[in-house]
């Protein structure tokens, strides 16, 4: 139970950097309860949900707060999720926690699919875990028609020549 509305935030991030997810989604359970329209507590919920494997239960957290939001909201809600979850996904990759990071990576590919860097870091960590399908993935993701694409692309040119 959240005693010290103050507090409890430093205490969830250690129950996270613990990997204690359940104890970390309960208070922002709780969180979310007392302060209903602070988003970014859905984010990381959803977060920690996906960390536990419940891949349904965290796009149901994520998409909750959507549900009511207005197309300027929807838009700045989504960058915000997405910067979440690549922040997340940027830690695992430094820990070599290489499946994770893929899972996190795969779950903003479905929050903004064009994004090109977050489809070049999903190729390399594929390769990596040994999930790559050729050009079906390639295909799949629309990688190479953005790669070849007229228009301007803010491209990691590191990510591009690791791949």
């Amino acid at each position: 139970m959240i005693t010290d509305i103050y507090n409890w935030q430093s205490q969830a991030e250690e129950y996270f950097i613990q990997e204690k997810y359940s104890q970390a989604a309960q208070l922002y359970e709780q969180a979310i309860a007392i302060e209903p329209n602070a988003i970014y507590y859905y984010w990381y919920l959803g977060l920690l949900l996906l960390l536990q494997g419940q891949e349904a239960e965290a796009q149901m957290t994520w998409m909750l707060p959507m549900t009511e939001a207005d197309e300027e909201q929807l838009e700045m809600w989504t960058n915000e999720l997405f910067k979440v979850l690549q922040i997340e996904a940027e830690r695992r990759e430094t820990l070599a926690e290489y499946s994770v990071a893929w899972l996190i990576r795969q779950h903003m590919r479905e929050i903004n699919p064009s994004y090109i860097n977050n489809l070049l870091q999903i190729l390399i960590l594929s390769i990596k875990l040994q999930k790559f399908e050729q050009i079906d993935d390639l295909n799949e993701w629309g990688l190479i028609e953005r790669l070849n694409a007229k228009t301007n692309i803010e491209i990691n040119t590191e990510l591009l020549i690791q791949v």
